[in-house]
């Protein structure tokens, strides 16, 4: 099954299509997209420097660690279980965002602008080395 929901991040869509259905049975449907689940991806559309657009993904394949977080019920938590699997292929989209601006591909006010977390985006940026005097005049 695909699905297509607009939500700034992974965590987001997951969290409105679990908001869909009654409270008394969420945990039968966490259980459900903990199982089926196998992976989600969010697009980000960005304005490239020399125009154009370039577009950023956020990966979430289902990984015992994603399971687990679905499962229970935390979604909120998904970051820290994306964090975990970098090895197996997921990739946040702030992650992608330094990617972009680190090539020179998009400025970092883009980035700033579509990122959905806007306390991760400044951390990546600097442990990129990336300048981050117009990031922390807009935060």
């Amino acid at each position: 099954m695909f699905a297509s929901v607009t939500a700034p991040s992974t965590t987001a869509a997951l969290t409105r299509i679990l908001e869909l259905f009654p409270a008394d049975r969420r945990k039968g449907i966490q259980s459900l997209l903990a199982e089926r689940m196998r992976g989600a991806i969010v697009q980000v559309l960005l304005r490239k420097v020399g125009g154009g657009r370039a577009a950023a993904r956020e990966v979430v394949l289902a990984t015992s660690a994603v399971a687990r977080v679905l499962a229970d019920g935390q979604v909120q938590d998904l970051p820290l279980a994306m964090e975990s699997g970098r090895n197996h292929g997921l990739i946040s989209l702030t992650d992608s965002l330094v990617q972009f601006v680190r090539s020179g591909a998009i400025d970092v006010r883009e980035a700033y602008r579509k990122v959905d977390d806007r306390d991760a985006l400044p951390l990546a940026l600097k442990r990129e080395n990336v300048d981050m005097s117009v990031v922390e005049r807009l935060a």
